[in-house]
């Protein structure tokens, strides 16, 4: 890790304690994995493509989901004695932070998610191996859902490969919302001094990423139990200064459930950089693929079967071991 990433991670952990100690946890917990919940004909698509989707935020499942998280954030923001002095203490480290954040949404709520892009995991512990999970089966993937059991370490380690990042989702309310925030604030209050010699691309590179977690993967805390982490991708304002569009994402229109849209495709092939910063390995479908959980459904059986030639035809390893049936009731 070089120098500056060095100090961006620092000052992420002392600006946004929480998101900082979830991704810690993540990455020394040796059982950890994400799952996706999706249908089968989704699952077959990213094996044999290679590639997963990134879909637009507002073409999201909810998107007052977003909107939730936008409004906790304006409330405090706009509304509150720290967001006033949160934007008094920005200017003072650096002239232009504050107007440059505001160039991040300065279009509004709809403008901005319509630039963002997300994918959607869940953490998956091992006692879910065998059936997955009631509610995730109720929720997604229909009467063909399958569950797609990924190893973490493409999505959770440091990499800048597709300037794409993964956060785990903010379970809050307003008032947890505005403790986190003020959390933020008092780091800022506190460290003007030090701050003011670390260079601006760095401290604005902190803030929108941590703008990024309180806006985009803020929920209502009753969707806890779905332990979410987002992949996020927002296209850049060509405006804003040391704006940086991925060159590694693949833009494109799709036609999903009868509507045209555009999507960005992150391809399961390993990048290597000049740098392990520039760098994103473990991504190859036969090194990311952890299992494949099939769905409670009444094709079970020859699903199964053909998951299991496809694992085959794509190089991945135990593939006999990796695919199993759930027989969990759904009501």
């Amino acid at each position: 890790m070089d120098s500056s990433q060095s100090i961006f991670h620092e000052l992420l952990g002392e600006f946004a304690p929480e998101p900082s100690k979830k991704l810690s946890i993540a990455q020394s917990d040796t059982s950890f994995r994400f799952v996706h919940y999706t249908s089968l004909e989704n699952a077959f698509s990213i094996v044999q493509n290679k590639e997963i989707w990134m879909r637009n935020l507002l073409c999201m499942n909810d998107f007052s989901e977003f909107q939730y998280g936008f409004s906790c954030w304006c409330e405090v923001y706009d509304n509150s004695i720290a967001g006033a002095k949160f934007k008094k203490l920005l200017d003072n480290i650096h002239p232009n932070l504050c107007a440059n954040l505001h160039l991040v949404f300065n279009n509004g709520v709809k403008a901005y998610a319509n630039r963002t892009y997300v994918f959607s995991l869940s953490e998956h512990k091992q006692q879910e191996d065998q059936f997955g999970r009631l509610s995730m089966w109720r929720a997604y993937g229909g009467n063909s859902g399958v569950a797609i059991v990924l190893n973490k370490e493409p999505f959770i380690f440091p990499s800048d490969a597709l300037n794409a990042y993964t956060f785990p989702v903010n379970y809050s309310d307003h008032a947890g919302f505005s403790s986190q925030f003020n959390t933020m604030v008092e780091y800022l209050e506190d460290n003007v001094t030090e701050l003011k010699i670390v260079p601006p691309h760095l401290i604005f590179g902190v803030i929108s990423y941590l703008f990024q977690y309180f806006v985009l993967c803020t929920k209502h805390p009753g969707f806890s139990e779905e332990k979410e982490w987002r992949v996020v991708y927002t296209e850049q304002d060509e405006n804003i200064e040391n704006s940086v569009n991925s060159t590694a994402l693949i833009k494109s229109i799709e036609i999903i459930n009868g509507i045209p849209q555009f999507v960005f495709k992150i391809p399961l092939k390993n990048i290597i950089g000049k740098t392990s910063e520039a760098s994103l390995t473990g991504i190859e479908v036969p090194e990311v693929l952890n299992k494949v959980i099939i769905g409670p459904n009444e094709y079970s059986m020859v699903a199964r079967d053909a998951v299991l030639e496809i694992l085959k035809s794509n190089q991945v390893p135990d593939y006999q071991k990796k695919v199993t049936v759930s027989d969990i009731p759904i009501r």
